[in-house]
């Protein structure tokens, strides 16, 4: 994601220019510029952000203390249709106010170039009404009262933003809508002349979403909080909705207003991410500011968990929010994290402990217990980028009960794989019990005390967990070196339709691992297949030979066998850069599909 701000803002200056991943977690000084760069970013005359090279134009800004919903108790469903009539009659009196200055000449141009768009006063009418009509391709001076009502978000009818529209409000509107379309369809079966046109159940989901209840339910049960919301599908349509939150264990409903400061602020974000990744409403980029700052630190890493998995991952939403926690910190990925100084406004990738650095510092007598850290040295300094970003990885899905500390061995004998096994020797009958060898199986290499063999008897090396068949057919697709329907996937036309296929059909992972390997040149005729596990559960069938032959090898291989592979480079990352990408890409998307020997490998370390 590439950011560039055009103009000056407070501290921030004009021309600045930086990337950034899919999930940012920014930290730095007080003062340093984090809410000026992120009040530059989401003002869309001043910042200008590209994704993939399409410009984002929906930049969703969360201020300090924004997560803070107006949870209304209740619902009449003629607020609803007062609202849209609020909006409509801003259409009317612009239509006829431009009418008489066109003095009756009917438009017919661009949507956006339409003349009564000048006559409607409430901007957020008016972009609502320039969105529909852009949907319709319809200039905003022919629309109807019926294409607005039923075209309109709502956000627009309950005048809020992201992250204050009315949990009452959002689910009396969907179920009048869904009610509607129940009678539309009546009207139509009985063959009523002149009936209005409905919508199939499955096309009802596509336009409008999932029922908002089922989805705020499913967030909190992820979010661990002890409570469910009503709904409003047992009563008429045109009875008032009263919202309710019921505790699971004790059955008592609770005034949301008896929520805890930290619960409120969760409570909101299930809304965010209902409205932010909804269908009608979608935001291209959600920027928040200090969000934790209310939760306790166990909610900080839940906030992340939820954020990273249902906005960034699945719906492909770039997430970018500061912190000044050092528990957001200490559960952030290893590729997420950066820093910002008043000196350099452009943020930058920092570690942990450089994260740690900023938030205590001046505080002497705090430090971070290590009692659960392991050491772990491995092969080379490429890997140890490699394992911190599965381990964050396989994080999200598995409990560990230590934390990893990969290090590069630093003897000056024999190969990487010896110069780990010497080390770790050393250190463990100088009686370190904490320090841990983590080498390749190399089709050779046998464990002992505190060394593990990653892959024993079943992988040759590292590359050849990396570069599993169906990850690089999703990498190729991902980098759209290929197209779906190249690997089989005749029915997805992009990287986000593959998600979606793979979400509700795993059996397209083999039709991908079919099609990468018939598309490789293999030393061996013999097609000998072995099952692989995965960490979601399911089982893929490789050849053999993806397993036991040399990593680099492999790479190479496939290389050949595409090209334009070869393009994935670093300044400085030698030939680590395409190993990196995939894993900090498809990988990250898809931690269920590793194979199940990296959890174990990981586990090992105790």
């Amino acid at each position: 994601m590439k950011i560039k701000i055009r103009q000056n803002h407070k501290s921030i200056q004009s021309g600045l220019k930086f990337e950034l991943p899919m999930f940012t977690v920014l930290t730095g000084e007080n003062g340093s510029g984090k809410t000026h760069l992120f009040e530059a970013i989401s003002n869309t005359k001043n910042g200008e952000v590209h994704l993939d090279g399409s410009l984002l134009n929906t930049i969703s800004y969360i201020p300090f203390g924004g997560l803070n919903p107006q949870v209304d108790q209740q619902c009449d469903p003629a607020q609803i249709s007062q609202r849209v009539k609020q909006v409509w009659q801003e259409v009317v009196n612009a239509k006829q106010r431009a009418y008489r200055n066109q003095q009756g000449v009917a438009y017919s141009g661009p949507p956006e170039n339409d003349p009564i768009l000048g006559y409607i006063g409430n901007q957020q009418h008016r972009d609502e009404i320039l969105d529909i009509s852009k949907k319709l391709s319809t200039p905003p001076s022919q629309l109807t009262e019926d294409l607005v009502a039923d075209r309109i978000s709502i956000m627009a009818i309950s005048g809020g933003s992201l992250f204050n529209s009315q949990f009452a409000l959002i689910f009396k509107s969907y179920h009048v809508r869904y009610l509607d379309n129940k009678l539309n369809k009546i009207y139509a079966e009985d063959g009523i002349s002149d009936a209005p046109p409905f919508l199939e159940d499955a096309e009802f989901k596509a336009k409008y979403g999932e029922a908002p209840w089922i989805f705020v339910n499913d967030v909190l049960e992820k979010l661990k909080l002890p409570y469910t919301v009503n709904n409003p599908m047992n009563t008429m349509r045109d009875t008032t909705f009263v919202f309710k939150l019921i505790h699971k264990n004790s059955s008592i409903e609770i005034n949301t207003n008896d929520l805890s400061t930290g619960e409120k602020t969760l409570m909101s974000l299930a809304l965010a991410i209902y409205n932010s990744t909804g269908t009608r409403d979608r935001a291209g980029f959600l920027v928040l500011d200090e969000p934790d700052a209310p939760l306790h630190p166990s909610m900080s890493k839940l906030m992340l968990e939820i954020i990273e998995e249902e906005i960034v991952r699945k719906h492909k939403i770039p997430v970018l929010l500061s912190t000044h926690s050092p528990t957001t910190i200490a559960c952030t990925p290893a590729n997420a994290l950066y820093k910002i100084s008043a000196s350099d406004k452009a943020p930058i990738q920092c570690d942990l402990q450089d994260s740690m650095k900023i938030l205590t510092y001046g505080i002497p007598n705090l430090r971070v217990s290590t009692e659960h850290r392991r050491q772990v040295f491995v092969e080379h300094t490429y890997d140890v980028d490699y394992y911190e970003a599965l381990f964050d990885i396989v994080s999200r899905r598995e409990k560990f009960t230590v934390t990893p500390q990969f290090l590069p061995p630093h003897t000056l004998n024999g190969s990487n794989c010896d110069a780990v096994l010497e080390i770790t020797r050393k250190l463990r009958d100088m009686g370190n019990t904490h320090v841990y060898g983590l080498i390749d199986w190399d089709l050779k290499n046998s464990p002992e005390q505190q060394v593990i063999i990653l892959g024993l008897g079943k992988r040759y090396a590292i590359e050849n967990y990396v570069f599993e068949p169906h990850f690089l057919g999703l990498y190729l697709i991902h980098k759209k070196f290929v197209t779906p329907n190249v690997l089989g996937l005749v029915d997805c036309n992009s990287y986000l339709d593959v998600i979606k296929r793979i979400e509700t059909d795993n059996s397209s992972l083999q039709i991908i691992v079919d099609h990468v390997q018939n598309n490789i040149s293999w030393e061996n005729e013999d097609t000998i297949m072995v099952k692989s596990e995965l960490l979601d559960g399911s089982e893929i069938e490789v050849r053999k030979e993806v397993f036991e032959m040399k990593g680099h090898k492999l790479e190479d291989l496939i290389k050949e066998s595409w090209p334009s592979l070869r393009s994935v480079r670093s300044n400085n990352g030698g030939d680590s850069a395409l190993k990196k990408d995939v894993i900090n890409t498809v990988i990250n998307d898809f931690p269920g599909l590793l194979s199940k020997d990296i959890s174990l490998t990981f586990s090992s370390i105790s």
